[in-house]
């Protein structure tokens, strides 16, 4: 198999996980019956397991799993399906993010070195949890929110001092009124 299959194959779990977390499982086995390459890999890893522990997105704290992958248990698989939703939310891409994930479990970095479609297969999966994450939106937002109350008050700061200086100041107190109110006028 090739790594576009492996995209191909995450795009088919996103589809059918946009669902309540009661029907990820089941989804995912689904999706694991038809795959070939997943039935290959359930034999040596328990994915339908991990695949769901994946998706359901929990915050949790990562746990390294430095177990190799013929011994993995179900409790490990899990675990490291667990890892991936923190390994993405320390990341700016997603491939990052899952390379951090390969890095800390040895298990996938296994797999990683032996099926060229799983690396890309997953790097399609944090995209797509990424995209929909709430913990990404609150990130984004409350980034621009400091960063717009900070400009707003580092330029009341400038037209204070301005205001203070006098008429050496008073060209610059002007310019700065005009550029302020244009940018407010364009916000609107």
């Amino acid at each position: 198999y090739e790594p576009e299959d492996g995209q191909a194959l995450a795009h088919d779990i996103l589809f059918k996980t946009s669902t309540p977390k009661e029907r990820v499982k089941r989804f995912v086995e689904e999706v694991a019956v038809k795959s070939l390459a997943v039935k290959a890999l359930e034999t040596r890893l328990p994915f339908v397991a991990m695949m769901s522990a994946a998706l359901e997105g929990s915050l949790n704290r990562r746990k390294k799993v430095i177990t190799k992958l013929e011994c993995i248990s179900v409790k490990e698989a899990i675990q490291i399906g667990r890892n991936l939703v923190p390994s993405l939310m320390t990341e700016q891409l997603a491939s990052a993010g899952v390379n951090e994930w390969r890095v800390q479990n040895r298990a996938v970095k296994e797999l990683t070195e032996t099926y060229t479609w799983f690396e890309p297969m997953f790097v399609e999966i944090g995209k797509g949890i990424v995209r929909v994450a709430p913990w990404g939106l609150m990130a984004r937002v409350f980034v621009g929110a400091v960063l717009s109350t900070s400009d707003l008050v580092s330029d009341l700061l400038m037209l204070k001092q301005y205001w203070d200086g006098g008429e050496e100041t008073s060209g610059f107190l002007t310019l700065s009124l005009v550029s302020l109110s244009a940018s407010f006028l364009l916000q609107l």
